[in-house]
Order: C-alpha cells, then sequence, then structure tokens
C-alpha cells in the first residue's frame, strides 16, 4: 500500500473510532437503560461501556482502620454516619454522600429501637443534585420494601418466613443521579454511635461512580409513573425469567467412580443456560464429588463441584434466583452468558468413589459477537474444612480473622458468589463483615456489616429464601449445628476492576468451635485475568455432612465444648434436656428436638457447697408429675455427698430437698421399675469405688437398707485405680442390664460395661465381653452415660470422652447407638469426627 493510502486509512480509522466513542460515550443512563441493563444478561458478560466503578456506604465500625489492630475487627457495625447536619431545623444522619454522575443500585437495612425496643421507622431522604428538597422521602420500612417505590422482588424483605422486624431489607430499585446524591435519616428517638445504648440502624448502599463525562439523567418520582409498564416488565422478568433458544448440546450418561464426560462446542458462540440432574445413592456425596469443568478457547475457567455451581452446595433445596434454579426434583439449572472464540469444552469429573448417573444435562448455546468488551466467565471453588474460629493470634478478643476468598489480577467484572457451610456449634457463625478491595486500595471500598447483611438477610435467622439477587436456600447451622449455604449475584451492583480486585470475608463465629467453609466464586475477565484458587480436589473428595429429612446425621462431640462430661438426659414431653457436669458450680442445660441440634439454657441449679458432679433425672410421670435432680456435691465434714432437688420444669428452678447419702458417696441414678418400684444405684468412693443400690419408698424416701450390686473385680476395671462408677440401669425383656464405667476417670483407659440380674437388687454377672465401649479409632476414654429412647425409636447412649490420650479432665459429650441383639447382649458404638445416620439400622 502507497505511504499517503496508508497515511489516510490510519487518519479515517483514527476519526472513525473518536466519532464512535463519542456516539458510545454519548449513551444517556436513565431510571430506563438501567431497568433494561438489569435484565440484559448478555450485557454481564460484557466490559461496561460507559465506564463505572462501583462502590459501597455502610454502617460498619469506624474503628476499624488497620487491619495491623484488632479495632480492625470492631463489631458495633450500626448506626455510624458520615455526618450529622441540620436541615431546615432537622437532625439528619448522613448515610450517603457521593458525586454524580452515578446511580444507587442496591440499599440494604435492617434496624431497631434503644435496647431492642420497637424500630421508630423514622424518615428516610434522597438529594439529588445539590436539590435542597429531596427527590423522594419516606417512612424508612415505606421506603425500602413496604412499596413506596416499588413492590417486589426489587423491593423486598427476606425471609417472608422470618418476622418483619428480624427481616433485612433490601431496594434494588436504580437511582440515577447526574451530579451528586445524598441520602439522609431522620428519627426523633435518641441515636448514638454504634448503636449502644440508641437506635441501631444497619445499612449497605452500593452505587456506581461514572466517568465526569457520562450523561445521566436524574430520577424522579415521575419516572416511576412515566416508566410504570417497564418497571412491571423487568420484576415480571425478575421473578419468572426467560428461556434462552439456541442449539442444545447433550451431556448425559453414567460416571464411574473417578471417571468423566465431556463435550465439545466448536465456534464462536456463548453457552446462555446449562442443566443437569444427578442420580446417585449418596445424591449429597455426587453433589460436592461431581466437579464442573469448562475450558474456554484452550483455558480452563471454571473448576466447581456441581451443586456448589448451582448455590444449592450438596444438598438439593428448591431455590430460584436470576441466575439459578434448583427445583424439587434437584434438577440444576443456570443461565450464565458465557462467551469464547474458538472452541469451549464442557467436562463433568466424578472424584466420588460410586457411579452417578447424568439423568439430564443440557448445554445450550447460541452466536456471539465477539468484541474487545466481551469477557470469559470464571467459577472457582476452595473449602476450609474444620477451621477453627476465634484463632487469630493477631486478635485475642474475638479471634476473628479475614479470609481471602480470591485475588484476582487482570481486568474484570465480580458478579457473584456463593458460600457453603457447615457450622459445628449451636451458635451464629456470620459476624464477618465482607472487604472488598479494587485496583490496589489500601482500603477497602466495600466494608460490610455482617455476612447475613452482605447475603441480604438479617438476625442470623435461618428462615429459607430465593429472590433475584440472593437466596438463602437452607439456614439448618445458623443457629445450630448443620447446614447452611447463602448466595448473592450481582446485576446493577457488579464490581468492574481495571487490574486487580482482593475479596477477604472475616470469619466471625460467636463461640470457639469448627466450621467447613466453603465460597464459590463468579467472574469475568479478559484473556489473560487470572486469580489465586487452585482446584482442590481432595476436599471435595471428603465426605460430605450432610442431613436429609430422612437422614439425620450427628457427629461428636454433639456438644463443641471442651469440659462438659457425666451427661444425663431427661426426655420430657417431645424434647431432650441434657445436663452434664461442667465447672462443679451449678448444672447448665442443653435443649434438643432431635439429639443433634443443641441450644444452651440457663443453669437450672446451683450450691454453695460446690463440687457438683454427675446430675440425674428423674420425671415423676406416673407420681406427682414433678421433676427429681440428684446431685452430687461436696460435703462440708469432707469427702462428697447425694442429694435431691425438685423442681416442675427441666429449666429450673430446683428447691435443695435435703441429702440422701452423706458418707462419701457419688453419682447417683434413680430407676423405676415396670412396677413403680423405686432403686437408688450410687457409688461409694474408696479403695475401691462400690455401687451400691438403695430401695426406696418414694423419689425422696429410703427404704430398708442399702446392699453392694458391684465392685471392681477385671483387670480393665482396674487399670488406673480399682473403679466401678457412673451406674445407669436398663430393663430388656424381663433382665435388667446395671451399665457402668470402669478405670480412672481422667485417663483414656475409662470404658464402659454392664452386668445382668433377674432382680434390681442383683445378684449381677458381668458380661464376659467386657468392656462393651473403650478407647479406639480416635475415641479415648468413652465413659458416664446415660440412655434414652431417640427421636427414631432407638436407643441411644449419651457418654463423655477423653479430648485426646493424655490424663486429664479435657472431655466432651458424645452421641451413638446402644442395642440389644437376638441372644440379649447389649452391644455400644463410639465414634468421634465423622457423620454418621441418626436412622443408624440398630437391630
Amino acid at each position: 500500500m502507497p505511504v499517503f493510502l496508508l497515511k489516510s486509512y490510519r487518519f479515517f480509522a483514527i476519526v472513525f473510532l473518536l466519532i464512535f466513542s463519542q456516539i458510545v460515550m454519548a449513551k444517556e443512563i436513565s431510571f430506563a437503560s438501567l431497568l433494561e441493563e438489569m435484565t440484559n444478561r448478555q450485557e454481564v458478560a460484557r466490559w461496561p461501556i460507559p465506564d463505572y466503578s462501583c462502590g459501597q456506604f455502610s454502617s460498619y465500625d469506624r474503628n476499624s482502620t488497620n487491619p495491623e489492630t484488632p479495632g480492625w475487627w470492631a463489631n458495633w457495625d450500626r448506626s455510624h454516619f458520615l455526618r450529622v447536619e441540620e436541615n431546615q431545623g432537622r437532625k439528619e444522619y448522613v448515610l450517603m454522600d457521593a458525586n454524580g454522575p452515578g446511580a444507587v443500585v442496591r440499599f440494604w437495612t435492617t434496624w431497631h429501637g434503644p435496647d431492642g425496643t420497637e424500630f421508630s421507622n423514622g424518615l428516610l431522604r434522597v438529594y439529588l443534585d445539590k436539590n435542597p428538597e429531596p427527590a423522594i422521602e419516606a417512612p424508612a420500612e415505606d421506603f425500602i420494601d413496604k412499596g413506596h417505590l416499588a413492590g417486589p422482588p426489587l423491593s423486598q424483605g427476606v425471609s417472608p418466613q422470618t418476622e418483619y422486624r428480624w427481616q433485612g431489607h433490601n431496594l434494588y430499585l436504580p437511582i440515577p443521579y447526574a451530579k451528586h446524591c445524598k441520602i439522609t435519616y431522620e428519627s426523633k428517638t435518641f441515636i448514638d454511635v454504634g448503636g449502644q445504648k440508641g437506635e441501631a440502624l444497619y445499612y449497605q448502599i452500593n452505587y456506581r461512580s461514572y466517568k465526569k463525562d457520562t450523561l445521566v439523567k436524574t430520577f424522579s418520582m415521575n419516572d416511576l409513573k412515566k416508566y410504570s409498564a417497564l418497571l412491571e416488565k423487568t420484576q415480571n422478568i425478575l421473578k419468572n425469567g426467560y428461556d434462552y433458544k439456541g442449539k442444545t448440546n447433550k451431556l448425559i450418561g453414567t460416571l464411574a467412580p473417578n471417571g468423566s464426560l465431556s463435550t465439545n462446542i466448536e465456534g464462536r458462540q456463548a453457552i446462555r443456560a446449562m442443566q443437569f440432574k444427578l442420580n446417585a445413592e449418596n445424591l449429597s456425596q455426587a453433589l460436592r464429588s461431581v466437579i464442573l469443568q469448562v475450558e474456554f478457547d484452550g483455558r480452563r475457567t471454571i473448576w466447581c463441584p456441581i451443586g456448589d455451581f448451582f448455590g444449592t452446595g450438596y444438598r438439593v433445596h428448591p431455590c430460584s434466583t436470576w441466575y439459578t434454579d434448583v427445583s424439587q426434583d434437584g434438577t440444576l439449572s443456570c443461565f450464565w452468558v458465557m462467551p469464547f472464540k474458538k472452541q469451549a469444552k464442557v467436562t463433568l469429573q466424578n472424584l466420588s468413589e460410586q457411579k452417578v448417573e447424568i439423568e439430564v444435562g443440557s448445554i445450550i448455546t447460541d452466536n456471539w459477537k465477539w468484541d474487545d468488551r466481551s469477557m470469559y466467565f470464571h467459577a472457582g471453588w476452595k473449602q476450609w474444612s474444620d477451621i477453627r474460629t476465634h484463632s487469630n493470634p493477631a486478635n485475642p478478643e474475638n479471634g476473628a480473622s479475614d479470609l481471602n476468598w480470591i485475588t484476582i489480577q487482570g481486568r474484570g467484572k465480580y458478579v457473584g458468589d456463593a458460600l457453603t457451610l457447615y457450622n459445628n456449634a449451636s451458635q451464629w457463625w456470620g459476624e464477618g463483615d465482607e472487604k472488598i478491595y479494587i485496583d490496589g486500595e489500601s482500603f477497602p471500598s466495600h466494608f460490610g456489616t455482617g455476612s447475613e447483611d452482605y447475603y441480604g438477610y438479617a438476625w442470623c435467622r435461618p428462615a429459607p429464601f430465593s429472590a433475584p439477587f440472593h437466596a438463602q436456600p437452607c439456614g439448618q447451622g445458623d443457629l445450630t449445628i448443620g447446614f447452611s449455604v447463602n448466595s448473592r449475584f450481582r446485576s446493577l451492583d457488579s464490581i468492574p476492576f481495571t487490574k486487580s480486585l482482593k475479596f477477604d470475608m472475616e470469619l466471625w463465629h460467636w463461640v470457639e468451635t469448627t466450621m467447613d467453609y466453603a465460597p464459590t466464586i463468579f467472574w469475568y475477565g479478559d484473556l489473560n485475568a487470572s486469580d489465586n484458587i487452585q482446584p482442590m480436589p481432595l476436599e471435595a473428595q471428603r465426605p460430605v455432612r450432610a442431613a436429609t429429612v430422612a437422614e439425620k446425621t450427628y457427629r461428636n462431640p454433639i456438644i463443641d465444648k471442651i469440659g462438659p462430661a457425666d451427661p444425663d438426659v431427661l426426655k420430657y414431653k417431645g424434647k431432650y434436656y441434657l445436663y452434664p457436669t461442667w465447672n462443679g458450680k451449678g448444672y447448665h442445660v442443653f435443649v434438643s428436638e432431635d439429639l443433634i441440634n443443641w441450644k444452651q439454657e440457663s443453669i437450672c441449679y446451683t450450691d454453695s457447697r460446690g463440687g457438683l458432679w454427675a446430675p440425674d433425672l428423674f420425671y415423676n410421670e406416673k407420681g406427682d408429675g414433678r421433676i427429681y435432680l440428684y446431685y452430687t456435691a461436696n460435703n462440708p465434714q469432707g469427702g462428697k455427698l447425694i442429694g435431691v432437688a425438685v423442681g416442675d420444669n427441666p429449666l429450673g428452678p430446683f428447691v435443695d430437698k435435703g441429702n440422701i447419702e452423706d458418707s462419701n458417696i457419688i453419682d447417683a441414678h434413680l430407676f423405676s421399675d415396670d412396677d413403680g418400684k423405686l432403686y437408688l444405684y450410687y457409688v461409694k468412693l474408696g479403695n475401691p469405688f462400690i455401687i451400691f443400690v438403695q430401695p426406696m419408698s418414694d423419689p425422696l424416701t429410703k427404704q430398708g437398707e442399702p446392699k453392694e450390686v458391684l465392685r471392681p473385680t477385671v483387670e480393665w476395671e482396674q487399670r488406673r485405680g480399682r473403679v466401678t462408677e457412673g451406674p445407669f440401669m436398663l430393663k430388656h425383656k424381663n433382665t435388667y442390664y446395671l451399665m457402668y464405667s470402669g478405670s480412672g476417670a481422667n485417663g483414656p483407659e475409662y470404658a464402659i460395661g454392664y452386668a445382668t440380674s433377674k432382680s434390681p437388687l442383683g445378684p449381677f454377672v458381668k458380661y464376659e465381653n467386657n468392656p462393651i465401649a473403650k478407647q479406639g479409632n480416635g475415641v479415648y476414654g468413652p465413659g458416664h452415660h446415660c440412655v434414652t429412647e431417640g427421636p427414631n425409636g432407638k436407643l441411644w447412649m449419651i457418654y463423655h470422652q477423653q479430648n485426646s490420650e493424655k490424663v486429664g479432665w479435657d472431655r466432651f459429650i458424645a452421641i451413638d447407638p446402644v442395642w440389644f441383639d437376638e441372644e440379649g447382649l447389649l452391644h455400644a458404638k463410639t465414634t468421634r469426627g465423622t457423620n454418621e445416620k441418626m436412622q443408624w439400622n440398630a437391630k
């Protein structure tokens, strides 16, 4: 080509690009354009034009200034404002103050009055473009989710099953502004910094900031009427979605253990939707151990357990969002747009030891016009298994720490995440705040107020919900031991970055425990963009801790505390009440409906003598209907004694009725025979420890003399001291089974045996193959137990284990089945740290 022609070509090309860029830049952002963008899934897969950045104003604790100091994890994340203003004689608290052009794209909040009282429902005001009169003014509840601006799902509290005052309140209606936006709150109720005594207002406001010359039409209330048809259409699309038409690529077959299935898709296209349904003997494990891998143009950008990818974790819970759908029958659907230039390869890999049938496997594709705005879809997964909470030495006050979910290098857009977890304590797991750093920020431009706030709900509430951009398909593990899964997907609040993005989430649990904690991250990026997440096949292979209605599981310890021991369980009016030895000052009570999930209540009984050990509870259902608490306490004259206290409620209070035996006696256990006769078993201390039985005329009164029934005579009972203690009586087919513990209670040799008799008074013959529960397979020192009938009609042994093989008093509470075989022999199972079926097939 001649030089002059080349120069002319370049000149006109430059002119064309300048004109084109002006045309693109001239695109006006408005209320209507943002509504249209919200339901345009294709636009999420492209770099935004015009450019914008996404930031967040929130009520995070302003003591969080430096990650090198404990204040970084300060937690009074409410009623923190930019400033307080006097406007026309009103005191207004400023939540947001941002120069335009821009748009508010998400507003989450929750609240309560002083000391948890009723919320005042003060006024929220939005001032646009420096206008002294607010463009929007309404009581907070009406403003956010009671229809002042829109109906659901753009304006909605969650969960609908949760009482309104405990809901998280969400507004996704866009509010564009050309020059400036300020949001304030006014209340006649006292407000102090951090809401420690006054009204508490939690808030997160996500907003876009466009480049200076971007044309933005400022919102007015008239827009709601002018664009009412578009608003209704947007709401309907968000609720119901729409079907993609395109080519269906099948991926169906049987995955052998460690096998895989793949399909290749050629051409310049985009995946518009994917749908799978798995069948397996252990579906929960399949949802975690079947991996979805996708390569675009020769580079793998997706590696994720299939259940986590679809936002349901490793349990099927029906849920529908803008990008995912999980049906009741287990069909998994997603609607992320995933463009590619030349080729895509979709693979399902089975990392489990079972075969998995892919009953449904469809990948819908259509043509895609690739340009320099097009980006590749990424999904990465990681898991922290058995991560210990309260473990940050740099933060001794509460032990919270920052977990790096992802760090991305290059240009891209952050579009969502899902979090699957298993909580091993009956306490809230999610005080932690998100901290998102964009393009090398030294301080995060997104600093949150709590994990549930990030996901759209509030106050740790476990009720399920699903909405277009956030969901909690299951919240079982929010306040009890169990499984939870949360998700948040971004549309107008997606976060572009040109150089990097770092996402940290605080791990902050109310108590010290362990968790399984597994986030899945969704983002788009240029060809060379990369992240720090690597495949974790060993984590994906780990047995999951799933529990379904038909097949609940338990995991020892059942109460995640070191120290409680000598448990007794009272079954009373459909609930279980657990009373352990713990610190000797009083008896704590834990309550459960299923023997799996326990809630700690208050102390039900204290004794000034101290040394409270080994409680035993008896519900006198056939008598006076009262509850009797048999205790062991210090004897002021030396040694130990047993006594009894009486109450009408398992939670107390119990009134002391005096001593029963005071001659160095411990471990009382009252047994009621079929004929209503009562027998009190206890242990007389000495060398050796001997078990006696005392007939009783009623729960308070002895009848006749006590009788020795058991003493240590065999080797296992004398490995650490000469001990038979912790008596517990069972009756099966007219035979009496006196269960007991032998050897020293502070050692790993501690174990459980039994002896039988045809009379509760003996004589008793010890089982020749004792002990039936002993150390082994990670279990140390199982002993001092009780037995109760579970919800499934089977017998369950609640006992304590030593935390390690070391001699000492670090013990915890465990549960496992006991059962009688056809010959009348009694068997017991002991476990630790693995999931066991609650409906275990005991005979």
